[in-house]
């Protein structure tokens, strides 16, 4: 077995929760526990959901891939890095106040950070500009405006929205309406929108699918993908403007602008391989990453939704290649013109 630092260990033997305490247990017995263990060793049918588990204490893991008892490959996890543990633990919000609003308004002016459009003050609510999950509050100092951002709770688009600041001084002081503070208790975890390829899964299969990937806040300027580096992701623009550019001679020719609902590495799914094309993200994003191994691993613990999925992705591939045919075909007519050739 491997050996970790003391401080690492106290922070599994500090967990009490069942389901991540079940991943952790196993880890440090055997090095590493497989999709496979815990649907039929443990009854956990949704193995991503475990492990997000252990994250969300700040232990690190690593997703690799292992052989089933069937020949198949399979998801499996083992402890990450651990000098990447996040000690810090999430014992709940810090109170946002209306003058860290205020802030933000000077700062921003009224302007919705999901929407990317300028909102009726009243509306607006605090959010963490990295998902509270993620990196908690810092409890030590005073609240910094760069670290939060202006969101809108709506009814439509609340279940897909970051997680939101609901309990904050602000929120309960103020009136909102009714239909908004409803929402809270459904504000806990991203979810993904119908949009894109995933316009035919069903809600409950959206949310299953959302936990198999990550959320990735960009900021503008943030470079998404690179050019050269090995890619085996699959990346849904959930909001804000990212362009797609190759770099040559130290110049930089824009490719395509992709907006939300569109999709970036859909082919490295079927032939993973080096990254053809930076993709930089022009403004703030939210963006949805998932690998190529956890995707399968979705096809395969739910086939009726996982084949929508895989629908979905296969519309998009064929309107890809429609409208590159479209262009080629634009291009060269343009090329016969400009000779003369009639």
């Amino acid at each position: 077995m491997a050996e970790y630092p003391e401080e690492f260990l106290e922070l599994c033997r500090s967990v009490t929760a069942k389901r991540p305490k079940t991943v952790i247990d196993h880890i440090l017995a055997h090095g590493h526990i497989t999709t496979e263990e815990l649907k039929g060793t443990y009854g956990y049918d949704h193995p991503p959901r475990a492990a997000r588990d252990v994250r969300e204490h700040g232990i690190p893991l690593e997703t690799f891939r292992v052989e089933a008892s069937n020949g198949r490959k399979i998801g499996a996890y083992r402890f990450g890095d651990p000098t990447k543990v996040r000690l810090k633990r999430f014992d709940g919000r810090t109170a946002l106040s209306k003058e860290l609003k205020e802030q933000l308004i000077a700062k921003y002016g009224c302007k919705c950070f999901i929407y990317l459009e300028e909102m009726d003050e009243r509306v607006l609510q605090i959010d963490h500009r990295v998902p509270y999950e993620v990196d908690g509050d810092d409890k030590g100092g005073t609240l910094d405006a760069d670290d939060f951002i202006l969101g809108l709770f709506s009814e439509p688009h609340a279940d897909y929205c970051f997680p939101l600041a609901a309990n904050s001084l602000y929120d309960r002081e103020q009136s909102i309406p009714t239909t908004i503070m409803s929402l809270e208790p459904r504000l806990n975890k991203p979810e993904l929108p119908p949009i894109g390829f995933l316009e035919t899964l069903t809600e409950d299969d959206r949310r299953l699918l959302s936990s198999y990937g990550e959320f990735t806040p960009a900021e503008k300027g943030t470079e998404i993908i690179v050019e050269g580096d090995a890619q085996e992701h699959l990346y849904l623009i959930i909001s804000g403007i990212l362009h797609v550019v190759r770099e040559q001679n130290k110049t930089r020719t824009l490719l395509w602008r992709a907006s939300p609902g569109e999709t970036l590495g859909e082919l490295n799914l079927f032939d993973p391989g080096k990254a053809s094309a930076t993709v930089v993200a022009q403004e703030y994003a939210q963006i949805w990453r998932v690998s190529r191994s956890d995707l399968e691993d979705f096809v395969n613990a739910y086939p009726e939704a996982g084949a929508q999925l895989m629908l979905g992705i296969s519309r998009l591939l064929s309107k890809r290649l429609r409208a590159m045919n479209e262009r080629f075909e634009m291009l060269q007519k343009a090329m016969v013109d400009h000779a003369g050739w009639r």
